[in-house]
């Protein structure tokens, strides 16, 4: 009698039918399915080839959650070790990997600049690469110099939205370029700019100045009396903690 609620890998040689009709159902259910590697890249991540053209992405850091070495991640060794061997995995996201063949024309990036921003704007709102969107890109070589019209090329930074990025402009366009953020705002932005930090910064010493210590337990006491004044209901507030579950991740 079998009791085990978790198969290991390759306990059968099943693999799994993924498809482009199928796999979003299998992402939902949240289910561990298995499959063959069937290659390894330079950066020690591994490949499973499916129908229909569809090819899956384990990157190298959730290959295997022992036998790492010093930096953190599965040592060489082990991800070379795992191809043409069966692995399980869970469908975590699907991206678009265009695959030119030769004489295929390819879009210019300056041309589709506003496209390849919805759609980072849909695929990583929390990225707020709408920042971008009216601003203009010169190309030099493998570097993309995009010019900003507004403030915040230190937020998107931070965000690493320049980072990925390159990553999706190479998945679209099948080139690598290097993203440059550079904010040159127009005389009168600048001004606009300027005048509204300033408004903000008077605003904030203004408020500073009128604060009296003296008064806080008076004032407190009379907004308490006057918001309490005739009811005899309550409301609570219950916060409730956030839980993120991390698992292992399957790029298509």
């Amino acid at each position: 009698m079998n009791n085990l609620k978790f198969v290991p890998e390759g306990w059968n040689n099943e693999t799994t039918k993924l498809t482009k009709e199928n796999w979003k159902n299998y992402k939902d259910r949240d289910e561990t399915l298995q499959g063959i590697v069937s290659g390894c890249d330079d950066n020690y991540n591994l490949y499973i080839k499916f129908e229909n053209g569809l090819q899956g992405k384990i990157p190298r850091e959730e290959v295997e959650a022992i036998k790492i070495n010093e930096s953190g991640v599965p040592k060489e060794n082990l991800c070379v070790g795992k191809v043409h061997k069966f692995v399980q995995f869970k469908i975590k996201d699907i991206e678009m990997v265009f695959n030119y063949k030769d004489g295929t024309k390819i879009p210019d990036v300056k041309d589709e600049w506003k496209n390849i921003i919805c759609y980072m704007a849909h695929k990583y709102p929390l990225m707020k690469p709408m920042l971008l969107m009216k601003s203009t890109v010169e190309l030099e070589k493998n570097i993309i110099h995009v010019k900003m019209h507004i403030r915040g090329a230190d937020f998107l930074r931070a965000k690493k939205t320049d980072i990925e990025l390159e990553n999706v402009i190479k998945k679209l366009f099948g080139k690598e370029y290097k993203i440059e953020l550079e904010e040159v705002l127009q005389k009168e932005e600048e001004q606009a700019y300027e005048k509204k930090m300033k408004e903000l910064e008077e605003k904030t010493i203004e408020e500073m100045c009128s604060y009296n210590p003296e008064n806080k337990e008076e004032s407190s006491a009379s907004l308490l009396s006057n918001a309490t004044a005739g009811l005899n209901t309550s409301t609570s507030f219950t916060l409730a903690p956030l839980n993120i579950a991390f698992c292992s991740s399957f790029f298509i």
